[in-house]
């Protein structure tokens, strides 16, 4: 069985190669994001990992194969 990262990777392979190819992405990609866009991306993903760190670091602490994840 592969590793879990390789099995999370081949999980979200469609969703992550779709967001590559929305326009933000894309403007990330070539440099020519503006930083009145890139600001509410920012504050978004802070969000995000505020909201979902905690919640990784207290999973790994109950199951193993999580920790090399949340490191």
């Amino acid at each position: 069985m592969p590793a879990l990262s390789l099995r999370l990777r081949e999980a979200i392979a469609a969703s992550h190669a779709a967001i590559e190819a929305t326009p933000l992405a894309m403007a990330m990609q070539t440099g020519t994001l503006s930083r009145a866009g890139y600001t509410p991306l920012l504050q978004q993903t802070w969000r995000l990992h505020a909201g979902t760190e905690p919640a990784c670091h207290h999973a790994a602490r109950a199951f193993a194969p999580l920790r090399a994840l949340c490191t």
